[in-house]
């Protein structure tokens, strides 16, 4: 499920950081601040990471570009997407 540009502008700050997910292992984080971060989860080496893929939120089309254009396999290891 996609989320929607009126869905991620209403997100509002709370007393603890929450996510609002988008699928395929990209969320939105909201910090108690208010502030909005792009970040999305991967596997590599059998471990769980966490990629920042804008510093904060711009706008839907400009994570999605990035999302499409970044590159899943990477040598040696393999990356897989959570």
């Amino acid at each position: 499920m996609s989320l929607s540009d009126s869905a991620i502008r209403s997100a509002k700050p709370k007393e603890k950081a929450y996510k609002l997910f988008d699928g395929q292992g990209l969320y939105l984080e909201v910090a108690p601040i208010g502030s909005k971060y792009w970040r999305l989860k991967y596997r590599f080496a059998e471990k769980e990471k966490r990629f920042s893929i804008i510093d904060a939120y711009t706008g839907n089309i400009i994570v999605r570009a990035a999302l499409s254009l970044a590159p899943w396999e990477i040598a040696p290891g393999r990356v897989d997407r959570v």
